[in-house]
């Protein structure tokens, strides 16, 4: 910052191909996060506006992203008398006001550190688009490079995943619509504590899509944008960083076993032994799950390796979910 710092004085704004900047809020490590570009004279008046650029440095790729975040008129800077002290670079048509409107000339005395000139360009090097941050890998990722803690809900067009702390709590239904899909919940419950990625456990090797296999373990096919779909995308982000994630998915698969628990000894007649996850063809009626599960011991190996497998699965109006694995 000293070199920096020692740079002729730039007092006019900055003339850039997305306007003349005016004002520049810097981080830590001198990149840019924040800048004014000024437009205008407008109207009978001759006021001027101003344009508000957002800006994140991507370490993974060396660059800062910027998207343009609104506008308005040109107003005075507010600084307000707290813990926050930037660095920054100001045209002399930015005016500082307090918090009560009077103007402020030494902002110095505030903490704030006003460099004489702009360390650069801010959008040279810079590329337009949105990013969204993994607090995982502690990190800005555009959105079309997203980490693998991170992925796009095109239901919604939404940024979600377990790197984005916010939606793991609306992540439930999601997760669980998946779990009950691939019938997965006892094999997961056991994986996730050891602290192993699921892909690398050999459960979710997945490629999601019509007429595709969702893993080697839990052959099955989800359809797309459907909740099953946006679940089986969460389990394929868990992994051996994903701590805040893995326990929200292992309460939410505890509530679930339990409620299986409860059913199965309940005696309840909702379970079939059938040779794939649709419940079709069934080899028995409708039975208990001691009765289905008693079905399935008996039958031979030979059985079982000339139909690639049983499964007994509960039939929930006229939908099945295997609960077996």
């Amino acid at each position: 910052m000293d070199n920096e710092s020692r740079k002729a004085p730039q007092m006019e704004p900055l003339k850039t191909a997305h306007g003349d900047v005016v004002l520049i809020h810097y981080d830590a490590d001198n990149h840019p996060f924040g800048v004014q570009t000024r437009t205008g004279p407008h109207g009978p008046t001759k006021h001027y506006g101003t344009d508000y650029f957002d800006f994140v440095w991507s370490r993974r790729f060396g660059c800062s992203y910027f998207h343009e975040s609104g506008g308005g008129p040109l107003t005075p800077v507010v600084v307000f008398r707290d813990d926050w002290k930037p660095t920054l670079w100001a045209a002399a048509c930015v005016e500082f006001n307090d918090e009560k409107g009077a103007s402020i000339e030494n902002l110095a005395a505030l903490g704030w550190t006003r460099l004489p000139a702009p360390l650069a360009n801010p959008f040279e090097g810079a590329i337009e688009g949105r990013c969204e941050y993994c607090e995982i890998c502690n990190d800005w990722l555009p959105d079309d490079s997203l980490c693998a803690h991170l992925f796009e809900d095109e239901r919604f067009g939404e940024v979600v995943g377990p790197g984005n702390a916010e939606s793991i709590a609306h992540a439930k239904d999601e997760v669980l619509a998946a779990v009950r899909r691939l019938g997965c919940a006892r094999t997961l419950r056991r994986g996730l504590p050891k602290g192993h990625a699921v892909w690398d456990d050999g459960v979710f090797g997945v490629t999601v899509g019509p007429s595709r296999s969702c893993g080697r373990s839990f052959p099955a096919e989800i359809e797309r944008d459907t909740p099953a779909e946006v679940g089986l995308r969460w389990l394929c982000a868990l992994g051996v960083k994903t701590t805040k994630a893995n326990a929200a998915v292992l309460a939410w698969l505890d509530e679930l076993i339990a409620e299986q628990d409860a059913r199965r000894a309940s005696g309840e007649a909702c379970y079939v032994v059938c040779e794939n996850r649709y419940a079709k063809p069934r080899r028995s009626e409708l039975m208990s799950w001691d009765d289905a599960h008693a079905y399935v011991q008996r039958l031979s190996p030979k059985e079982w390796k000339a139909r690639g497998g049983v499964w007994i699965a509960r039939v929930v109006k006229s939908v099945a979910r295997k609960e077996a694995a």
